[in-house]
């Protein structure tokens, strides 16, 4: 590999004004990328042999600490990136939610106060969605609304049939616990009577077959001899039934089983065996169903900020073909994704545009709201009196600046800097600059094995001599690798598709591309 004899002086990049090939140019970075932000790449000894003068090579200790955050006064990382859960005795219970309470108090209220609902949770990546909707979960349970911890996953090459049995498996679910948490107990007013009662036949006829439809099931038969002395196991298993047909039945009378509504399912049908109703059946069911409390089922859809740009206009069909199932009553969605979710999903289509009243649009948390939220998880984590920020205050807000709301992944540096930071005899709160320093390694080995050796060079010498927050355009990609315009755009092209760059604006003729805060990272800009 040309160029590896010729790294640049000591605390300089090895991309200073050479002769260099861009491949040797690459190569440089890359070698000192692997050693080190500065300095020339150290001279690696001959590795020991496995025996030496006929005894065993020397062994290095490797000290293994069970709780790297104890140092600190707290029993757990306190930044974890996982997902608050509805749950309250889990590890990160919705507790610690913090913010974001008009946003709860308008999805709140529409799901408590309407027959049915649509709701569109969108902002940008990591800022803490899913979050949000578990608190909501929460919050509305209280309120008697049933819900399902695990979303439904929306993929691309998902079909009516496939997202409604995805729903059906959650809403299965749903009544499992439902039973579970009802049993031994007497309805209240926030809870369905029918949910604490004994489930009708025709209910769990319903739940057997809708089973049967989803999943399969399995048989098991026996027998005895007549002499009384033999006995036999037979085992046998019926495949999941494979069905063109809509499934807008099954999921309408799931819903009603599980708010409370009574057992008369949708056009007549008892208890979805396809058998029609009498007429007077029919009435008296109906009444009983009028009778009873009404009950909500909160179903949460996520996962369409994974989509591909293909992949989301698929989406967007498959939301106008399952239009009708999303107004059946009792059935409240919340649909989560991406700052776009609105607009390329749900206003796609005129004939889906208007049953989506309410978008809730997630902005970063302020700087206040982030020392909020860390203080409520130092709080719930302290062993004792004693206690030490892992990270300065400071830091926390500068760092979180330079991620610009990316809570996930700005979270996740102050948790690896920390685990990664010599361990001092007396801990001390990190610093920014050291946060950076000691995580700038990592993050340049990912990024090779992310971009390749060749655009990992091209990123470097983009950045060289670069602050947080640089903006570039193809004018400054062409003068800093000295890449012809076509293998520009294609370059661009290339670090924007794997997230190294993102879209900032167009201003006149000039596209402007922000490096992604890890980048920054990896390259110590300061």
């Amino acid at each position: 590999m040309s160029g590896l004899s010729t790294v640049g002086v000591s605390g300089e990049w090895p991309f200073a004004p050479t002769r260099q090939s861009l491949a040797g140019r690459a190569a440089a970075w890359v070698t000192r990328g692997m050693f080190g932000m500065f300095g020339d790449p150290p001279n690696i000894p001959n590795i020991p042999p496995l025996s030496y003068g006929g005894r065993p090579a020397p062994s290095f200790p490797v000290t293994i600490v069970a709780n790297a955050w104890r140092p600190f006064g707290l029993r757990a990382d306190p930044y974890f990136q996982e997902a608050l859960a509805p749950d309250a005795d889990a590890d990160h219970p919705t507790t610690l939610f913090v913010g974001r309470e008009e946003e709860l108090r308008l999805l709140g209220s529409q799901i408590v106060g309407a027959t049915s609902s649509r709701a569109v949770v969108q902002g940008p990546y990591g800022v803490g969605k899913t979050s949000f909707v578990n608190r909501l979960k929460t919050l509305v349970a209280e309120h008697g609304v049933l819900t399902h911890a695990d979303p439904v996953r929306v993929t691309g090459d998902m079909t009516s049939q496939g997202f409604t049995a995805e729903v059906l498996r959650a809403l299965t679910q749903v009544r499992a616990s439902q039973r579970a948490a009802t049993a031994g107990t007497t309805a209240s007013a926030d809870v369905p009577a029918a949910a604490a009662a004994t489930e009708p036949p025709e209910a769990a006829a319903f739940w057997r077959r809708l089973g049967r439809l989803l999943e399969g099931e399995d048989l098991v038969g026996g027998g005895v001899s007549l002499a009384g002395v033999g006995a036999s196991v037979t085992r046998g298993r019926i495949a999941a039934e494979r069905r063109e047909v809509s499934l807008y039945p099954e999921l309408e009378q799931a819903v009603a089983y599980l708010a409370g509504a009574g057992t008369r399912p949708p056009g007549g049908i008892i208890g979805g065996t396809g058998r029609p109703a009498s007429s007077v059946g029919a009435r008296a069911t109906a009444h009983r169903a009028a009778a009873a409390p009404r009950g909500r089922v909160l179903i949460h859809v996520n996962n369409f900020e994974n989509l591909t740009r293909a992949d989301t206009a698929r989406a967007a069909g498959l939301v106008q073909d399952l239009r009708d199932y999303f107004l059946i009553p009792h059935s409240h969605w919340v649909f989560v994704g991406a700052a776009n979710l609105e607009t390329d999903v749900f206003r796609a289509s005129a004939a889906v545009s208007g049953i989506v009243p309410i978008v809730a649009d997630l902005p970063p948390l302020s700087l206040d709201e982030v020392a909020a939220l860390l203080a409520r998880r130092y709080e719930r984590l302290r062993l004792g009196l004693r206690f030490v920020h892992p990270v300065a205050p400071e830091a926390v807000a500068e760092l979180y600046r330079r991620y610009d709301g990316d809570l996930r992944n700005f979270l996740r540096l102050l948790s690896n800097a920390v685990q990664r930071a010599p361990v001092a005899e007396r801990p001390a709160p990190l610093a920014a600059r050291a946060a950076v320093q000691t995580m700038a390694p990592v993050y340049r080995r990912t990024l090779v094995r992310q971009l390749g050796e060749v655009d990992a060079g091209h990123l470097a010498a983009l950045v060289e001599g670069g602050a947080p927050g640089m903006r570039v355009r193809s004018a400054d990609v062409m003068a800093r690798t000295g890449l012809a315009k076509a293998s520009v755009t294609d370059l661009l092209g290339r670090l924007e598709a794997k997230g190294a760059i993102r879209h900032d604006a167009t201003e006149g003729r000039s596209t402007y591309y922000r490096l992604h805060p890890d980048v920054e990272v990896a390259f110590a800009l300061s």
